[in-house]
């Protein structure tokens, strides 16, 4: 690598807050449930596997105190902006 510079990039973060990531992923365990339970109960029922259909539920409902929590952070963010600019 002679002859190569290292030069410094500000990257800015794509979602600060996470309220977004957090949500999508509680949207997907949701559509998860949902396709196991309408589409592939019989099959998780003959199998033993219906636990599959808990852990979508335990999931989402991670996901609802994920963004319970990342939604007040993000409030806690704005407020401190304003008030130290």
């Amino acid at each position: 690598m002679a002859g190569s510079t290292v030069g410094h990039v500000d990257v800015q973060p794509l979602d600060e807050d996470g309220v977004l990531a957090v949500t999508l992923g509680t949207v997907a365990w949701l559509v998860a449930f949902a396709v196991l339970f309408l589409f592939f109960r019989a099959d998780l029922q003959a199998n033993g596997s219906e636990w599959w259909l808990t852990v979508c539920l335990v999931g989402a409902g991670l996901g609802v105190a994920g963004r319970w929590y990342t939604v007040r952070r993000r409030e806690a963010y704005r407020r401190a902006r304003e008030t130290h600019g």
